[in-house]
């Protein structure tokens, strides 16, 4: 959770710090939620989703299926998804993961999990409540 920010890296490694921020924000996610269990919908879930979702859109990531590393896009959105609970960004990260879900060919809550789990372990609480994110993905068919 100490990692520098995009911002504090030396801008030699610009053409990495999409990736790198965007998994940075992401693990900090994961860290609050496994490491440091901190209950969803308070601080600094909102603005952990916010950050996110905007280093998403201002990357010009534009998410295209051209992107390399999309299981890793999919993680990141996952853990987004999550941590947005009960804010304005979730609809956005549901949208996004319907949008890569179909591109990836996911069709079942388990497939998205073992998609997951091919980039970092997926612990309990982030089995429950990516459920429930994937049942509001499924709503949007």
């Amino acid at each position: 959770m100490s990692l520098p920010t995009a911002t504090e890296i030396p801008k030699s490694s610009q053409d990495s710090l999409l990736k790198y921020e965007a998994c940075r924000l992401s693990l900090t996610v994961y860290s609050l939620l496994i490491l440091f269990p901190v209950p969803l919908m308070i601080v600094p879930y909102p603005e952990l989703t916010q950050l996110l979702r905007y280093e998403l859109e201002s990357t010009h990531l534009k998410l295209s299926p051209s992107i390399p590393d999309l299981e890793l896009l999919l993680w990141v959105l996952v853990l987004g998804g999550i941590a947005a609970l009960g804010t304005t960004d979730r609809w956005w990260y549901v949208q996004q993961l319907r949008w890569l879900a179909a591109i990836l060919e996911i069709d079942s809550w388990d497939h998205l999990k073992l998609t997951m789990v091919s980039i970092l372990r997926l612990e309990s609480p982030c089995v429950f409540k990516g459920f429930n994110l994937w049942e509001e993905v499924c709503m949007l068919d």
